[in-house]
């Protein structure tokens, strides 16, 4: 099994038209269904744990992903 852990981050980010900049705007699910035949290789359990831009992985978030891995 593959357990993906999603964090948001640049991967996701959309423009924000009303905020001047970008934003993170896919899900774990819409990321995953563009990984076309991940499927296919192993069953696959993803977990939204989170909606950070690469920026704002601080060193609390980034020792709280570790602790939950």
């Amino acid at each position: 099994m593959i357990v993906i852990l999603f964090t948001g981050g640049t991967i996701t980010m959309r423009n924000d038209p009303g905020g001047g900049g970008a934003k993170p705007g896919l899900t774990a699910a819409e990321i995953l269904q563009a990984t076309k035949g991940i499927r296919a290789i192993s069953a696959v359990e993803v977990e939204e744990w989170g909606q950070f831009p690469g920026p704002h992985m601080t060193v609390e978030r980034m020792w709280a992903l570790r602790n939950r891995i």
